[in-house]
């Protein structure tokens, strides 16, 4: 364990990085750009056969209603009303399937520009952005001094997870921006089911998915821009000593949290699906920090004092309480 934890400072250390030829950024926005130029070239392919899907379907429909009508001898008045109304319905889902790629992008694109200005972040916010910061937080924590293994194994697995929860976020913007991708150019084959009354609820559900999405990467911007902002004040104020290491650790799992579910909720409110609880993240934070807690502990008994290690005992039972749902205290029957 002591060798890997010296392998991982070594490969956070600024002379590592220096020669590194991988940029994080230009990664994952070469990944990003890839999918999405493959997923553009659906639209049309999908769009001529949901055309002729709709048309299918829309005469189904049509047939349908005037035979209803005919059974009831209507006048004149009431085939053209009748006429005239479907003629707008019709029309109106046909712009949507021929338009509903470019409407699709603007929902998307208005959502993330509307949050980019909000939070004060460029429009083309990108995961390897938060990659980035992951990094870096990773090589700030890992920078501290090695006084003996069992300090070498605390930062180590402290800065692991630091990187890991920042990796986590911009894992899930990655996902997301692909979630776009996907709904924007596939969502288009949806479109043709709005040619009969039976079955134009999945084409409203997918347009309402896209505004869902949207809202998700909003709500993601906002976190991610709050997260970057803060995070280069919390590598600026970061001490090279123990509370500043627990302190980093904490925060990184609050942000990984939030990250993932508050966006969740919002994208659910919008689909009308209960939103998760998010117990399987708060149960790997509950994990990552008592891991924390108990290399802190370690490290304490290790160095003769016993405070770090009590503190980090009770933030670990605090949050798997709290994740668990179960009390934080100690209020039951002694022994």
């Amino acid at each position: 364990m002591l060798r890997l934890a010296v392998l991982f400072l070594l490969l956070v250390s600024p002379p590592a990085m220096a020669l590194g030829t991988l940029d994080p950024a230009i990664a994952s926005e070469g990944l990003l750009t890839l999918i999405k130029t493959s997923a553009n070239t659906w639209s049309a392919t999908l769009r001529s056969l949901a055309i002729d899907i709709f048309w299918i379907l829309a005469v189904i429909q049509l047939v349908w209603t005037f035979s209803k009508l005919g059974l009831r001898q209507p006048d004149f008045s009431e085939l053209l009303a009748e006429l005239v109304r479907f003629a707008m319905i019709t029309g109106f889902y046909m712009a949507l399937l021929l338009y509903s790629v470019t409407w699709a992008h603007a929902i998307v694109d208005s959502f993330r520009s509307a949050a980019a200005q909000a939070a004060g972040v460029s429009t083309s916010l990108q995961p390897g952005h938060m990659f980035e910061i992951a990094v870096e937080l990773g090589r700030t924590i890992g920078g501290i001094g090695l006084v003996d293994p069992v300090t070498a194994f605390v930062v180590s697995l402290s800065a692991i997870l630091v990187v890991l929860c920042f990796t986590f976020i911009a894992a899930f913007m990655m996902v997301t921006l692909i979630e776009s991708y996907i709904v924007i150019n596939a969502g288009v084959f949806f479109m043709a089911f709005g040619g009969s009354e039976w079955t134009r609820e999945y084409a409203l559900t997918m347009l309402r998915y896209s505004v869902a999405v949207g809202a998700k990467l909003f709500v993601l911007t906002l976190i991610v821009g709050l997260i970057m902002i803060s995070a280069k004040s919390w590598q600026a104020a970061y001490n090279q000593d123990e509370t500043s290491m627990l302190t980093m650790v904490g925060l990184s799992l609050v942000c990984a949290y939030l990250s993932k579910t508050l966006p969740d909720m919002i994208q659910s409110l919008i689909n009308g699906v209960s939103a998760g609880g998010g117990s399987q993240l708060g149960g790997m934070m509950a994990a990552g920090m008592a891991g924390v807690a108990a290399g802190a502990a370690a490290m304490s008994a290790a160095t003769g004092g016993g405070v770090l290690g009590g503190a980090g005992k009770s933030v670990s039972d605090l949050l798997k309480s709290s994740f668990s749902g179960a009390p934080s205290g100690s209020g039951g029957s002694g022994a």
